[in-house]
């Protein structure tokens, strides 16, 4: 999805708002403005969000850039929030009022998902005692946590700029998984190291020779996960613990991979190759094989 202009006052500045779904009650957004001069240092009210979800919900709100407060109007709380910090909500009604600090420049990541979901990502129980060791036991209730470097990069990583189509959608599943991983090792106490399980090699194996077999639509993480009976976060680290990369990296790889020998080999057409990888246009697809090999497609089928 393209980004959406956010309806300013004119004399404010403009900005956007990009969101993806992620499918599986996941949802990523971000908000980016710009101000004009004439009211830096002001505090500007941004909307007044109100309304139901399906079903509780888990969210992380980060700011990566300038300032700004979320009053949560549920459990009658302002968080004052600067960069590196976040805001997470267990929710089951939205009720909240985003204020921002008027700098040259702001810009927020919001992750949502259902309850559900958190727990497939994680496993129940490590999402449970995340839930309690962010002081969300409750719901609705709401805490404002400042993140480590390393875990503030990752979060604003989830949307990146240079993939389209299924690869981004993937690429954004994994990256908020890893997030999710690396904020449960950070906060929650005694997480069982998940050393390899009895016929955990054998399953990993047979995953891998089903990826490389897949062709067309890039399969989700979490339809993975609940095809071979885990959680994402267990299915993604017993993965890269047996090949030593990701499901999303190894997916990527194998099917540039895959596209190059076609490309010095055969006469399969450029269209077909992306339809097989699972891109729309074979436009996206060009542009990523760029990105990885430093040429374009065609110039490799031109020198055979």
């Amino acid at each position: 999805m393209s980004a959406t202009p956010i309806p300013l006052p004119a004399d404010w500045g403009s900005g956007t708002m990009e969101l993806h779904h992620l499918g599986q009650g996941m949802d990523i957004s971000r908000i980016q403005v710009t101000f004009e001069p004439s009211v830096l240092g002001q505090s500007l009210p941004l909307a007044v969000v109100r309304g139901t979800v399906p079903e509780p919900m888990f969210g992380v709100y980060a700011i990566r850039e300038g300032r700004g407060s979320i009053r949560e109007n549920r459990v009658g709380m302002d968080f004052p929030l600067e960069a590196k910090d976040c805001l997470f909500q267990h929710a089951d009604y939205l009720d909240f009022e985003p204020v921002l600090k008027a700098t040259p420049k702001f810009e927020s990541t919001t992750i949502t998902m259902g309850m559900p979901v958190l727990a497939s990502l994680l496993g129940q129980d490590v999402a449970q005692r995340l839930l309690e060791n962010l002081g969300l036991r409750t719901c609705p209730s709401a805490a404002a946590r400042t993140l480590p470097p390393s875990l503030f990069r990752l979060l604003h990583e989830t949307l990146p700029a240079a993939l389209t189509d299924q690869m981004r959608i993937l690429f954004s599943q994994a990256k908020t998984l890893e997030f999710l991983c690396a904020l449960s090792t950070f906060l929650v106490d005694g997480r069982p190291a998940g050393s390899c399980r009895p016929g955990m090699p054998a399953l990993m194996d047979k995953l891998r020779t089903d990826l490389m077999a897949h062709e067309g639509k890039v399969p989700m993480l979490g339809e993975l996960a609940e095809t071979h009976g885990l959680s994402a976060r267990t299915l993604n680290e017993e993965f890269r613990r047996q090949f030593g990369t990701t499901i999303y990296n190894f997916i990527l790889d194998h099917r540039l991979s895959e596209a190059r020998v076609a490309l010095e080999k055969t006469d399969v057409p450029m269209k077909v190759l992306a339809d097989r990888l699972g891109y729309s246009h074979v436009n996206h697809f060009i542009n990523a094989f760029k990105r990885r090999y430093g040429v374009s497609p065609g110039s490799l089928r031109r020198t055979t």
